[in-house]
């Protein structure tokens, strides 16, 4: 990758990142959330059986204090209730599951409107590239683990 394409790269994923979070906060201002609190409904919305905290940080690549910090404002909203005492599971409450399902809504919803000028062919490629780079950046990143030391 050039300079050029690392910059293009670097900028295109940050305005992403910043625009998803700018309209991610704005719709779920009514619910008195951030936008990150979305990626937190939807990924307990899809494991009805309930998570614990450490399956959280591992599913979102977040560590303990951010989990916890976006947990408890979500069991002080009632979205989420903790089940058990030790490596107890997080699970939506019934109230957390009807924000969930308006926030999947709004979010599929975004998802469409940015997508409107793609072919499906378009977003199948896209979504197999990004997949591919995801897995690529994943394996440098376990690699950097497991040498403790640079790795470019």
């Amino acid at each position: 990758m050039t300079e050029n394409q690392f910059e293009k790269f670097s900028l295109a994923i940050g305005r992403i990142y910043r625009y998803w979070h700018e309209i991610a906060s704005n719709e779920l201002k009514p619910f008195k959330l951030r936008g990150m609190h979305a990626l937190y409904l939807a990924l307990l919305y899809n494991h009805p059986e309930g998570l614990s905290k450490v399956d959280i940080c591992k599913k979102l690549r977040k560590d303990k204090a951010e989990v916890t910090r976006m947990i408890e404002i979500l069991s002080e909203n009632k979205l989420v209730k903790k089940y058990g005492l030790y490596r107890g599971k997080y699970k939506l409450t019934a109230k957390g599951r009807k924000t969930a399902v308006i926030v999947l809504e709004k979010a599929n919803n975004a998802v469409k409107l940015v997508s409107k000028n793609l072919t499906e062919d378009d977003i199948d490629s896209f979504y197999k590239v990004l997949n591919i780079i995801v897995e690529n950046l994943n394996g440098l990143s376990e690699a950097a683990l497991e040498k403790q030391e640079p790795i470019l």
